[in-house]
């Protein structure tokens, strides 16, 4: 499974309930509270809430996010910062759009393993063509496909491959 994709949703699940300063005050309390008093009000008041968030949930809701933190923590500077504008972009979506990106998700995650392989290396190779030839590659989709592939697309680069596609 590609670690990032994995990773991206994990964390999701993880800040949406606790920080990882909660975390940490759950096992090292010293230290959690040296941190604690270096915190602005607005801050307390935020982890306050994310504390109580955190006491709602199950002891295996727990544990999940638990495992979870000590994973992103073993990763490297660049997959950090990777999932985390990740979830800053999941923030920022519609309700729908948030749906759209579970079953997305969970749809990945049925596929076979050499099929995701199969389906990262398409993408890669798609990622590194030149403009004219990604315009030329979509030009040669179904209508409806080449519609909700465009749609995927990243801002800057959704007009270019418009404006290739027209151009011909």
């Amino acid at each position: 499974m590609n670690k990032r994709n994995y990773f991206t949703f994990i964390l999701i699940s993880l800040f949406i309930f606790v920080s990882s300063s909660t975390i940490a005050a759950e096992g090292n309390l010293d230290r959690a509270q040296k941190k604690w008093h270096q915190l602005s009000p607005a801050a307390k008041k935020e982890m306050k809430t994310k504390y109580k968030q955190w006491k709602k949930l199950k002891p295996e809701q727990r544990k999940f996010i638990k495992n979870n933190n000590e994973k992103f923590n073993k990763l490297s500077a660049e997959e950090k910062t990777h999932i985390m504008k990740n979830f800053n972009r999941f923030k920022t979506m519609s309700p729908k759009e948030r749906s759209n990106f579970i079953n997305r998700y969970k749809r990945w995650q049925k596929l076979p393993v050499e099929k995701r392989k199969e389906i990262i290396k398409k993408h890669q190779t798609f990622k590194e063509m030149p403009p004219k030839k990604k315009a030329e590659f979509i030009r040669n989709m179904p209508s409806k496909r080449r519609n909700a592939f465009i749609k995927r697309l990243p801002a800057h680069e959704k007009e270019n491959i418009r404006r290739l596609i027209n151009k011909r």
